[in-house]
């Protein structure tokens, strides 16, 4: 199976237990993602695929995901993606 470029690929949804909202931006870890396969939409989390993927050549795919709130805690989040038949 392989994945059209721009191909939606997974949603973050990271939630926080606090009192208020938390404001967070997402960002992938480009040492997690060196050949940019994937982009990240900074306010959603929404992650597409920046390039078409085949698991011909690749069957798995790790990245880290960073929420960052309007402050200075950051929160990884590493998201497998087997890609599948």
């Amino acid at each position: 199976m392989w994945s059209l470029f721009g191909s939606m690929v997974e949603g973050t949804g990271s939630t926080f237990s606090q009192t208020r909202p938390a404001l967070l931006r997402y960002a992938i870890d480009r040492d997690s993602d060196l050949d940019q396969i994937f982009d990240i939409d900074a306010d959603t989390g929404a992650i597409v695929t920046g390039k078409g993927l085949d698991r011909e050549t690749a069957g798995w795919h790790n990245i880290t995901v960073l929420a960052m709130e309007a402050g200075p805690l950051i929160h990884p989040e590493v998201l497998p993606h087997p890609l599948e038949d």
